[in-house]
């Protein structure tokens, strides 16, 4: 028994020895602790992860949770419910009770500034071609095919024929509109109806 212990004794001074060059080296200059901070990687949290130098130093990364779209800093941040993407407050947009960045929405439901401003003119009660090309500033052909996008989208819907047909948004348009408000009017479109009367004007 003695002897299996001296023998560990001396094997474990082998190694202690072997050790000492390296740990010479790391007092004489080499890095012993290093700390880096990184912004995690899209769809990672923040936390932090440990890695040993080639001289036998140690790294720490600290990983700052940051919005992936902006790339601010944020404590609070949401993630988007189709690609996992961080975003926070200012960059999340809610449609369906569900949390989405810009580009997901904009799959979900394509929607570039004129059909914003065109679509936001009808819900307003703007319906002729004329009143939505002076309310929005686009000309009218313009006006024209960005309301037959907006019919093939499902967003508006046409009421009646010919002189008296009129268009309303329908409960999808009115979500995308609640949606993109965010966006392009700082979410500052006013959803009180009374404030907003609808007045069924020619289509011409």
């Amino acid at each position: 028994m003695e002897e299996r212990i001296i023998d560990l004794l001396r094997r474990l001074a082998q190694k202690i020895s072997e050790l000492k060059p390296k740990i010479d080296e790391m007092i004489e200059g080499s890095i012993i602790f290093e700390e880096t901070k990184v912004p995690a990687r899209q769809g990672e949290f923040e936390g932090k992860t440990y890695s040993y130098l080639p001289n036998g130093g140690l790294v720490k990364e600290i990983r700052i949770s940051v919005c992936d779209e902006c790339g601010r800093k944020g404590e609070e941040l949401d993630i988007c419910s189709k690609c996992g993407k961080k975003v926070c407050i200012n960059c999340s947009l809610i449609f369906r009770n569900k949390i989405y960045c810009k580009e997901c929405m904009s799959q979900i439901i394509p929607l570039e500034k004129e059909d914003y401003e065109v679509l936001k003119a009808i819900y307003e009660g703007n319906e002729s071609l004329i009143k939505i090309s002076r309310v929005t500033k686009i000309n009218k052909e313009k006006v024209r095919e960005i309301r037959r996008n907006l019919l093939e989208l499902g967003l508006i819907e046409k009421k009646g024929v010919l002189f008296f047909a009129t268009y309303e948004l329908t409960e999808l348009g009115e979500e995308a509109l609640e949606t993109y408000s965010k966006i392009y009017d700082r979410g500052s479109v006013s959803w009180n109806k009374e404030l907003s009367p609808y007045f069924p004007l020619p289509w011409f």
